[in-house]
């Protein structure tokens, strides 16, 4: 759709690779599973990538990425189940 090569998507999940891998040693490791935060960031690193968005843009892209993985972790430790962030 974004009509790049395959050495763009090759470089794309490159790089979000290494953002996911980043992020994951920033939260210290797997001692708290924070994959599903990780994932969120290393897609959104990818897609922002292939769409080779400016600066600005991939910093509003890592920050709706904060958004949605917020709390997305830890919604099983609520007892009563309830989902706040909506």
């Amino acid at each position: 759709m974004a009509g790049r090569t395959g050495n763009d998507m090759l470089r794309a999940v490159t790089l979000g690779y290494d953002v996911g891998v980043r992020l994951l040693q920033a939260l210290g490791g797997t001692k708290h599973n924070p994959s599903c935060m990780t994932n969120t960031f290393a897609a959104a690193a990818t897609a922002a990538a292939m769409l080779r968005l400016d600066p600005g843009k991939v910093r509003y892209t890592l920050s709706y990425a904060g958004q949605l993985a917020s709390g997305i972790g830890y919604w099983d430790r609520d007892v009563e189940h309830m989902e706040k962030a909506f």
